[in-house]
């Protein structure tokens, strides 16, 4: 990798560049920091609350940078009326200090563990070293808070992987201890411990199989939880178990094994005839009576729908034979029966569930959406839709037909069926066109071209008369439609490219904007878009200007030479413009850089400032570093250009201790200190991320 070491930094303006040692560099750079920290870790004894409060905030602005504050900001987590803000910065800082948080989780406060917990369930990763993990053991006692419980749950879910399940012995005491604390009456703490047992993963997975032989019934039932959170990881060994628990006399069993067994996907498989039997073969229980109150009274039902849903859930598995053949006829017979409290709905997304295996019912699929009084037609749609090829001519059927609301199912019906209905494109083109379409129709039509993507080419013309100017006082219903008609172009792709590059010469801005919006969801796609692409960046439109070089950095790397040619316009807008394009290229555009680097020279302000981000984005090189470090350290120059080169040098590896503790110096600056706060930062989340490595 190369790495542009940082080494002089005269702020007068001279700089340059020396090679140092690495690992010496990273030491500097460190105890600079750590210098950077410490005039607020010395307020942190300050006798006033606030003082230390917004001390506390400052260190938590400096995020990694603060790491050797760690220990300071953990004694200012004792103080209550402190803690909140010290929990916050703790969890800004990082995995650096997390040999000093699991240090307090030997503290005798269970309320000081929670914030110590709580503020490491905030780092972006957890190490899962053996330590830890017996520390996180010691907090699941049956007999402690449960918050701790929760805590500590939390933070098995933010550590990586089966590590944390596979450093014997403490990987297995933690387990061993979250097991037996599934035990306490909380059903919060329960659920959280569930998901720290199905995080750890397969090394669970056999402990958990035995809680659900537990003497307890809290853990059993959180065990089967944590199996239902594994979903495809749990066995089959975990399957077979939870099967034997739908015959079970206690609807809380039924209940948890239904619901884990729905999460499961194929490993459910030997399950489906027994959920089969509980939903619809053996019929719905009776609902309790209106006066009842409670689980005990609701508890049959929940069980006999958590079945339901299951079958839902495993709707691939449920497909399959022989099971298609058991539950169909019983879903038609479902479907077909007319008396209140049929459970007509669910019978049909079941169907829907099942895919292509329901398409020998879509004759009765389309004789509902004929009942006048169906509740929801979205689940019927949903359902000839999951057919999938067959329910083409279905969706055409409808299309054609006068009605509003035929025509609205049979669009959805194409939508939901995406590129498998680019056979209908000429025909919902016509509809969006047609002079009789509702708008409410004209919507749905012009959603479903867009979800047939390259499909959806046929239905091009009719999506172009769509875009035209629209008066504020028609924006809520023409803009969301050209908008949506601007999207359905995109997604067609090459095939509008042509249309999409007229349109840049569109003399209202709003178009203009969208059809550069539009170019960029394509990619390099819109390569054939490229020159008026880059004429766009001196467009009249800020929007338009704004969002040239975005589109342009997508398009990749065709936009490469044209945009770095604009780099030399005689506009500074179009240069400044330029420069971001190319930043946003990063290191595909590195033959940019010694342009950029003439460039934060430039008269113009903004187009400096421009330069000096854009060579923050590129490979670090020699050069570079001497421009940004001549911006930064010239006092007579903008704040807004210092920052920015401040930030662009921040973000390179390597930078030297001279310029970390300039960078310190700045805090406080009433222009420079927001940028001097998040250069370090910056610099301290690097030096963090080498050293996890």
């Amino acid at each position: 990798m190369k790495r542009c070491l940082v080494t002089t930094l005269i702020l007068a303006g001279l700089c340059s560049i020396a090679q140092a040692a690495p690992d010496t560099n990273a030491a500097e750079v460190r105890a600079e920091l750590a210098a950077a920290a410490k005039p607020f870790v010395e307020k942190l004894a300050d006798p006033e609350l606030k003082t230390r409060q917004n001390a506390i905030r400052q260190l938590g602005r400096l995020g990694p940078a603060a790491t050797a504050a760690g220990t300071p900001l953990l004694r200012a987590a004792k103080e209550l009326a402190a803690r909140q803000e010290a929990v916050k910065a703790l969890g800004k800082i990082g995995p650096g200090i997390q040999a000093e948080m699991v240090g307090a989780l030997l503290d005798d406060d269970p309320f000081y563990r929670v914030a110590v917990l709580g503020a490491m369930a905030d780092w972006p990763r957890v190490n899962a070293d053996a330590t830890l993990v017996r520390r996180l053991a010691e907090q699941f006692d049956k007999d402690t808070p449960g918050d701790l419980r929760i805590a500590a749950a939390t933070v098995v879910v933010c550590m990586a992987g089966d590590a944390k399940g596979d450093l014997d012995p403490a990987g297995g005491l933690l387990i061993k201890n979250m097991i037996d604390s599934l035990a306490g009456p909380e059903k919060n703490t329960q659920t959280a411990t569930a998901a720290g047992l199905a995080a750890i993963g397969k090394a669970a997975n056999r402990p958990v199989l035995a809680g659900l032989k537990s003497r307890s019934v809290t853990v059993r039932l959180g065990c089967a939880e944590a199996l239902g959170l594994m979903g495809p990881a749990a066995g089959d060994d975990d399957a077979a178990a939870l099967t034997e628990w739908l015959d079970s006399d206690s609807w809380r069993s039924r209940l948890a094994a239904a619901e884990a067994l729905g999460a499961m996907g194929p490993a459910a498989k030997p399950a489906v005839g027994k959920l089969i039997e509980i939903a619809w073969k053996h019929g719905r229980p009776e609902a309790p009576p209106k006066d009842a109150v409670g689980a005990e009274a609701y508890g049959p039902l929940w069980a006999h729908q958590a079945a339901e849903k299951a079958l839902m859930k495993l709707g691939p598995v449920v497909a399959q034979p022989p099971s298609a053949g058991k539950i169909i006829p019983l879903l038609v017979a479902e479907i077909n029966d007319t008396k209140p409290g049929a459970r007509r709905m669910e019978a049909v997304e079941t169907l829907a569930a099942m895919g292509p295996a329901a398409a020998g019912e879509l004759p009765l699929l389309l004789q509902l959406l004929d009942e006048p009084n169906w509740p929801v037609p979205a689940v019927i749609v949903k359902a000839i839709a999951a057919t999938g090829e067959p329910a083409v001519a279905a969706a055409r059927a409808l299309t054609t037909q006068p009605n509003e609301q035929r025509q609205l199912a049979g669009v959805e019906i194409a939508r939901r069926l995406g590129p498998t209905a680019s056979p209908l494109a000429g025909e919902i083109a016509g509809l969006i066109a047609g002079a009789g379409t509702t708008w409410a129709v004209r919507v749905a039509c012009v959603e479903a071209i867009a979800a047939m993507g390259p499909g959806g080419a046929a239905a091009e013309a009719a999506l172009l008369g769509l875009i035209r100017p629209v008066k504020e006082s028609e924006l809520e219903r023409e803009g969301d439609l050209r908008h949506k008609a601007f999207n359905a172009l995109g997604a067609i792709g090459e095939a509008s490219v042509k249309s999409l590059a007229g349109l840049l010469d569109n003399a209202d801005g709003a178009i203009r904007g969208e059809a550069v919006g539009t170019l960029g969801m394509m990619g390099s796609k819109a390569g054939p878009a490229v020159d008026k692409l880059v004429e766009k960046l001196a467009d009249a439109s800020e929007s338009v200007r704004l969002l040239a070089p975005v589109t342009l950095a997508k398009v990749g790397r065709a936009a490469v030479g044209p945009t770095t040619a604009a780099l030399s316009a005689n506009d500074p807008k179009t240069r400044a413009a330029a420069a971001d394009a190319v930043g946003r290229m990063g290191a595909l555009a590195a033959s940019a850089q010694s342009k950029l680097v003439e460039l934060t020279s430039d008269q113009d302000a903004k187009v400096r400032s421009a330069a000096c981000w854009a060579l923050g984005q590129m490979p670090p090189n020699a050069a570079g570093c001497d421009a940004l470090l001549a911006r930064f350290g010239d006092s007579a120059e903008t704040s807004a250009v210092r920052s920015t080169a401040a930030l662009s040098l921040a973000a390179w590896p390597e930078p030297s201790a001279k310029f970390v503790r300039s960078l310190a110096g700045l805090v406080g600056d009433s222009k420079l200190n927001d940028a001097a706060f998040e250069a370090l930062r910056t610099i301290g989340a690097g030096l963090a991320a080498v050293s996890g490595k």
